[in-house]
């Protein structure tokens, strides 16, 4: 099973998209970190860019993911959190996956969340200051401290306000379109976000489960 997790910033993808890797056993790839790691670890020009909510080119983000994609046997499945973004880099999965000789099974699509409850989950929202992994409200330790690397967590850099209203018009732009692209090949489900985490857990599995 191949799915893409998609949705507005905010809308919970991580957290499903860890859920549901567990639930079906596949490997999770949470392509935002990926960019984060990517930028954490050597700096350059795209840090600004990814800081203040601009979407990076599509080639540049499509040779981190096949990178990823490249360490598993995805005839087993895999699941890509907030990924694609933009109807090129929606293309350049397929191409890939057609030559990997697989398909994407289902674009989950987490919408229909208010814009304040899109704050709110923003505004909960840690980084680890050494290796870049980010929690969410729930995730986040009580200590503070990175799970994965015992470093003290941050508020994620990329979380102002400014940030989260230019990232919301580049969705509205570039992400939004990436929907009707699956709609038009029958491989978009739709889940209402707006509801508790177990609730759009179990949307998501009927959606996968009826696919």
């Amino acid at each position: 099973m191949i799915i893409v997790l998609i949705g507005p910033p905010g809308s919970g993808k991580s957290t499903q998209g860890h859920l549901l890797s567990e639930e079906y056993h596949i490997p999770f790839i949470g392509v935002g970190d990926l960019v984060r790691d990517m930028i954490h670890s050597d700096e350059n020009e795209y840090e600004s860019k990814v800081n203040s909510g601009n979407l990076l080119p599509d080639n540049v983000v499509f040779g981190i993911v096949k990178t990823e994609l490249d360490k598993y046997d995805l005839q087993l499945g895999v699941l890509l959190e907030g990924y694609p973004r933009t109807i090129g880099q929606a293309e350049l999965l397929d191409e890939y996956l057609l030559k990997k000789r697989v398909k994407l099974n289902q674009a989950l699509y987490l919408n229909n969340v208010p814009q304040k409850q899109i704050s709110d989950r923003i505004a909960g929202r840690y980084q680890c200051q050494s290796c870049g992994a980010t929690f969410s409200k729930e995730q986040v330790p009580p200590d503070f401290v990175c799970e994965r690397c015992g470093t003290l967590l941050i508020p994620r850099k990329d979380d102002t306000s400014e940030s989260l209203l230019c990232r919301m018009k580049e969705y509205q732009k570039k992400s939004l379109p990436v929907c009707e692209y699956y709609e038009k090949t029958d491989r978009l489900c739709s889940v209402d976000a707006s509801r508790s985490i177990e609730d759009v857990f179990e949307l998501s599995k009927r959606c996968l489960e009826k696919g």
